[in-house]
């Protein structure tokens, strides 16, 4: 635990976090390099996931602001109903687990996210769950890896930033609403849409490649 206007910073090695142990406070939990395996709650204050791979089955409380480093293979992340994930700054992220949001996640800056889907060690999906808000805030590409990476999108899928192209190159499943009120959605790749797809005036939703 640690107070506000404190760190704990992990800069190396592995760290594990097994069921029943704690992660509280209101300073920050700075995870810089290595690995650390999380397998309960973190309930304090802020999260920085900055360089390490993130792994293990976890939810937080807190905020959580992700610049750089990975979600790794078999992990499952929960964004809760209430908690903002920000994914910021100029460094590629790597999602090779299972993101699943319930509430916000802001994604932001000039670094591209990648979902890694071997089949086996890596099984990165994003779940966009109903009443949750995926916000693009950028200009730059969702990419894929292997091919069977997925985004399930229940909620809200929306571009609000960036005058330029939003490029997503994973398989995309709409239950949910899909909007664009800034630039451009590309949509390059396969997908189902049972849900809404809306735009606002001088805005474009672009299929350039697959099958919808």
């Amino acid at each position: 635990t640690n107070a506000a206007g404190t760190t704990i910073a992990q800069v190396s090695g592995n760290y594990f976090f097994p069921p029943g142990s704690q992660l509280t406070g209101a300073g920050t939990n700075a995870w810089t390099a290595g690995n650390v395996t999380v397998n309960t709650p973190v309930t304090t204050a802020n999260v920085l996931l900055a360089g390490a791979t993130l792994f293990g089955t976890n939810s937080f409380t807190g905020a959580v602001t992700w610049t750089s480093g990975t979600i790794g293979g078999l992990a499952s992340v929960t964004i809760p109903a209430g908690v903002v994930l920000n994914l910021s700054g100029a460094s590629g992220k790597s999602l090779q687990g299972v993101l699943t949001n319930a509430g916000t996640i802001n994604w932001a800056g000039t670094g591209f996210l990648q979902l890694v889907n071997s089949g086996g060690a890596q099984n990165g999906a994003l779940y966009n769950l109903a009443g949750a808000v995926f916000n693009i805030q950028n200009d730059q590409t969702l990419f894929n890896y292997n091919g069977p990476e997925f985004i399930y999108n229940a909620g809200l899928f929306r571009k609000l930033a960036g005058v330029g192209t939003t490029t997503i190159n994973t398989l995309f499943t709409n239950t949910g609403t899909l909007e664009v009120e800034s630039g451009t959605v590309s949509l390059n790749t396969s997908g189902t849409s049972s849900g809404v797809f809306t735009n606002a005036a001088g805005t474009t939703i672009a299929q350039v490649s697959g099958n919808y």
